[in-house]
């Protein structure tokens, strides 16, 4: 069983390790990641990308925020808007696309100090 107990960490690395009988490690140097949460909010890539119509995406915020998620088409035109109530802590938000073409669209997080733009292919 693992817990945070105290959520204002400034950073979290992950060790991968082979625990499997009878394969050897080839290079041991790629097996750490590290993400730093000094910033007020973490987004990771959407996934899984390309989609078949839903979208995951990864939160981590420091604080208790409300933010806007848009998804655009290729041409840049707003196609989805979400106002998502972020609590501190870790979350995932669910994007359903599937009503959307097959394509190329964008999806967009105006944050406290820069946008995000991530491209998805549905």
């Amino acid at each position: 069983e693992t817990k945070i107990i105290n959520r204002r960490i400034d950073y979290v690395c992950v060790d991968v390790l082979s625990g499997l009988e009878g394969i050897s490690e080839q290079n041991v140097d790629d097996n750490s990641i590290c993400q730093s949460f000094s910033d007020e909010l973490v987004i990771r890539d959407p996934y899984p990308n390309p989609t078949e119509g839903v979208v995951y995406m990864d939160f981590v915020s420091m604080n208790d925020i409300t933010i806007k998620v848009n998804v655009l088409n290729a041409q840049g035109a707003l196609i989805k808007n979400i106002n998502l109530d972020l609590t501190a802590g870790a979350q995932v938000l669910q994007v359903d696309l599937t009503d959307l073409k097959q394509g190329l669209y964008f999806i967009q997080i105006p944050d406290l100090n820069r946008t995000l733009r991530f491209n998805i292919s549905r």
